[in-house]
């Protein structure tokens, strides 16, 4: 996300462009820093206080699986099989 938004702000072709770009980005980079604050701040009190845990994830690397209705499958294994 961050490249894509430099990247924006650097082809931008008009001012309005660069400058909707640009706030773009700066609410993207202010929302990440208050991620990792957070993340930060939590990391502090599971070391702190070993009766605390917390679970993080990430889904941005998330790929969806393919919708395949199971009968079409048996059809075709019994087809190729």
């Amino acid at each position: 996300m961050c490249e894509l938004l430099k990247t924006n702000c650097r082809s931008a072709k008009t001012n309005k462009q660069r400058l909707e770009a640009e706030s773009k980005l700066k609410i993207h980079n202010m929302r990440a820093k208050q991620f990792y604050r957070k993340l930060d701040s939590v990391t502090k009190v599971c070391k702190e206080d070993k009766t605390v845990a917390a679970v993080s994830f990430d889904f941005m690397q998330n790929l969806p699986l393919p919708n395949i209705p199971m009968q079409e499958v048996f059809l075709l294994q019994a087809v190729v099989g």
